[in-house]
């Protein structure tokens, strides 16, 4: 070959029909001047993409010059990604695993070896570990679960903690407070108001104990205790129908 057919053919430009993406190795099937072939691709080490059909091919032919050479460095047989579609790109460490995939559908992923980091075309993001979860959704939700409790912040400022054994919701719009477990559920309003499981504990000055109110065990208190507005205190006395040894009224 002459020195000019030589240099005329070192470089050339082609046009992408086609790219097989299954293997180690990259191949594509390009045209150019009239004539389709199939060559290798290769890129910078750590760069992963499946380019789209009609892309522009940068073709370098052999036996050219070693002073004019050009080198493209890659490692295929470890690609982190294999059978990509067209048009997803990542860069990634082969060696460790860690890596960021753009894929087809807008969603891009951020993942090493304990956590990944999701975040698609709507504004979800989604943060994994070993043990944990957290996900912002597309209207400002912020969800954080473990192992053992979960924590959600709604887009409206209410807010939802629970975990295997307990509840606690807050209600932004009214300020309400719920507080709740297997037995039972302790609610504070916005009044201030404080129920179990729907009767008052502790109320405003207008309100009191509705219902009945059961108590397992001693119940102490500084304040007065009445009983139909009768106050019942801790000495009081009983009235009994004459028998001996009873008198009237009594002592």
């Amino acid at each position: 070959m002459s020195l000019l057919n030589l240099i005329r053919n070192a470089f050339k430009v082609a046009r992408l029909l086609a790219t097989d993406d299954s293997q180690d190795l990259q191949f594509a099937t390009v045209k150019t001047l009239g004539t389709t072939r199939q060559i290798s691709i290769i890129r910078p080490y750590g760069l992963m993409s499946h380019a789209p059909v009609d892309s522009m091919v940068f073709v370098a032919n052999q036996m050219g010059y070693e002073s004019n050479g050009i080198g493209m460095a890659d490692d295929p047989q470890n690609r982190i990604h294999k059978n990509m579609a067209e048009g997803e790109v990542a860069l990634g460490n082969y060696i460790t695993g860690d890596n960021i995939l753009f894929d087809e559908d807008g969603t891009t992923t951020i993942k090493n070896a304990n956590s990944t980091i999701v975040a698609d075309i709507n504004g979800n993001i989604t943060a994994t570990n070993l043990n944990s979860t957290i996900e912002q959704a597309a209207d400002g939700a912020i969800t954080s679960t473990n192992l053992n409790s979960t924590v959600t912040q709604q887009a409206n400022g209410d807010i939802e903690a629970s975990n295997g054994l307990c509840e606690l919701t807050m209600d932004d719009s009214d300020g309400t407070i719920v507080l709740g477990n297997t037995l039972g559920n302790i609610t504070i309003d916005n009044h201030g108001i404080i129920r179990l499981n729907g009767i008052y504990l502790i109320a405003n000055s207008n309100t009191g104990v509705v219902g009945t109110f059961d108590v397992d065990g001693n119940v102490a208190t500084t304040g007065t205790v009445k009983n139909n507005g009768n106050n019942i205190g801790s000495i009081h006395t009983h009235y009994v129908p004459a028998a001996p040894g009873n008198s009237w009224p009594p002592p």
